[in-house]
C-alpha cells in the first residue's frame, strides 16, 4: 500500500525542485511557479487535481490540492515572467475577460448568450501562451534531467521562443467554447476517430470559457470541424484577426478525451490531469 500511495503522489505532484531545468527552454536555474492557465484567466482558487484516469474517485490518495490556483513549479524566471507574463499571456487574458464579461452580463440580465460572437485577437500571441502553459505543465521528473525536447516539442519550443516565427505547417490549434469550471490538461494525447486510421495526437488545455487543442500531423482522412485559432500561420505577432466563437453549438465538455464508440483515447496518466475547483 505504501508503494501504491507513493506512485499516486508522484503522478499528481506539481511542485518541482527549487532548481532544475526549465520545462520550456531547458535552461538550468531557479524554478518558479507557473499558473496553468494564467492566474489572469481566473485560475486563483484552490484546485483538487486528479489524473484523467481517476476522475470520480473519492479516495484522497488519488488527488492533490493545489492552493491559489493550479500551478506547476517548472519554469525559469524568463519563461514565466517575461515570455509568458509580459509578451504572450495578456492577449489570452484579454480574450478570457471579454468572454467572461459577456457571460456575466447575460447572466445578470437574465438573457441568453448570442449564438455567435466575434472577437478581435492577436492569435500568434494567444497560440504561444497556450503552448507555453501546456509545456509548463510537465512531468516533474523531467525537471532534474539535462535533456532536450524531442520531436514536435522541439518545434513548438522554437516557435514559442522566437516571437517572429510562423506556427509550424504541421501544427494546428483548434479552439471552442468550454462552459465548465474544470481545468483539463492533456499532454501527448491521442484520439482515434476511425478504426484503421492513425490517431490525432496533440495537447489539450481547457478552462472556462475556452478549450484549445494543439494537434500535429493530422491524418488526411480526418476532418476536425472546429474553428482554427490561426487560419493563416504566417501573420505577424501583433496582427489582429477576427475569431468567432459559437456559443450554441460546441463539443461535449469531455471532448476530445472521451471517444465515440468507434474510437479510442491514448494517454499517459502522469501528464494528463483534471483540476476541479475546491469550494470547501
Amino acid at each position: 500500500m505504501g508503494n501504491y500511495s507513493k506512485q499516486l503522489a508522484e503522478r499528481i505532484r506539481t511542485q518541482g525542485p527549487k532548481k532544475g531545468f526549465c520545462a520550456i527552454c531547458r535552461t538550468y536555474g531557479k524554478l518558479t511557479k507557473e499558473h496553468v492557465p494564467p492566474a489572469g484567466c481566473g485560475n486563483v482558487s484552490n484546485v483538487v487535481l486528479r489524473s484523467l484516469s481517476k476522475i470520480g474517485s473519492t479516495d484522497k490518495r488519488d488527488s492533490f490540492v493545489s492552493q491559489g490556483g493550479l500551478k506547476f513549479g517548472s519554469t525559469c524566471h524568463k519563461c514565466n515572467n517575461e515570455r509568458l507574463g509580459i509578451n504572450y499571456d495578456p492577449e489570452l487574458i484579454k480574450l478570457y475577460k471579454e468572454m467572461k464579461q459577456l457571460s456575466e452580463s447575460v447572466s445578470n440580465n437574465r438573457l441568453s448568450l448570442p449564438r455567435c460572437k466575434t472577437f478581435f485577437i492577436k492569435p500568434q500571441k494567444i497560440a504561444r501562451s497556450v503552448i507555453g502553459h501546456i509545456i509548463a505543465a510537465n512531468s516533474i521528473a523531467s525537471l532534474s534531467e539535462n535533456s532536450e525536447h524531442k520531436g514536435i516539442y522541439s518545434q513548438l519550443v522554437e516557435y514559442f521562443i522566437d516571437a517572429d516565427a510562423p506556427l509550424p505547417n504541421n501544427v494546428e490549434i483548434y479552439c471552442w467554447f468550454y462552459p465548465s469550471r474544470d481545468i483539463r490538461i492533456l499532454k501527448f494525447f491521442g484520439r482515434t476517430f476511425k478504426w484503421g486510421v492513425n490517431p490525432v495526437v496533440g495537447d489539450v488545455l481547457k478552462f472556462f470559457p475556452l478549450a484549445f487543442w494543439v494537434v500535429w500531423n493530422v491524418p488526411k482522412e480526418i476532418n476536425i470541424s472546429l474553428p482554427k485559432l490561426l487560419s493563416n500561420h504566417n501573420i505577424g505577432g501583433d496582427e489582429l484577426v477576427q475569431l468567432t466563437i459559437d456559443f450554441a453549438s460546441y463539443p461535449p465538455l469531455d471532448f476530445p478525451e472521451r471517444p465515440n464508440n468507434d474510437g479510442a483515447s491514448l494517454y499517459a496518466s502522469a501528464i494528463n490531469s483534471v483540476g476541479v475547483p475546491k469550494f470547501v
